[in-house]
């Protein structure tokens, strides 16, 4: 009887010897695939940072070629224009006045529009501003388009004959076209955008 008891003891040792050796296989496989998995999600975190970043500088351009399209000519709203920020008159989208008959909360106007770049903040910002406030000096709330922004340039396309002349400041006239080239940073490396922009009422 006190044989089979001993025995019976030295079973048990041996099996809590396999379940720990289990339970450390089974720990290491877990650990790997944990680790698999968190340098996966690395991978498409940096991949999904790139291209939220690549959109926001894409929306950039598309935002900048709406508003050069939308461009008037207006004798109090010279254009004005150099390699880092650019100024000018075009229709702006602004709220509604509640006393007028108007019955869309917006309602487009002629005013100023102003892009500029803040090389200490790394963004590019976008301000507008109403007939009234322009006259006024007055802009409202700038707004951030892009970030991680490393270089903002315009380069300005006037007619020349048959040709265009490329100038870095511009002649106080709307161009006939302009080159915006945006240079900004991803988690792994810089890249660059550039995008040519006719201006109608430039032509």
């Amino acid at each position: 009887m006190i044989k089979f008891f001993r025995h019976h003891d030295m079973n048990k040792k041996a099996m809590t010897m396999v379940e720990v050796l289990l339970v450390v296989a089974l720990f290491s496989t877990l650990s790997i695939a944990v680790f698999q998995t968190f340098s996966n999600g690395l991978k498409i975190w940096d991949y999904g940072t790139a291209s939220f970043k690549e959109e926001d500088v894409s929306l950039f351009l598309d935002k900048i070629s709406n508003d050069l399209r939308n461009s008037v000519l207006f004798s109090t709203i010279p254009f004005r224009g150099d390699s880092k920020g650019i100024e000018w008159a075009s229709l702006v989208m602004l709220n509604a006045d509640p006393k007028s008959s108007e019955q869309r909360p917006h309602t487009r106007q002629i005013g100023k529009v102003m892009y500029f770049f803040d090389k200490s903040k790394g963004k590019i910002f976008r301000v507008q501003a109403n007939y009234g406030q322009t006259l006024k000096g007055k802009y409202q709330t700038p707004r951030v388009l892009v970030s991680n922004v490393e270089a903002l340039m315009f380069r300005y396309f006037y007619r020349q004959g048959k040709e265009l002349l490329v100038v870095s400041s511009a002649k106080n006239i709307l161009p006939a076209m302009i080159e915006v080239s945006v240079r900004y940073r991803t988690d792994n490396d810089i890249r660059k955008m550039v995008k040519r922009i006719d201006v109608p009422v430039g032509l």
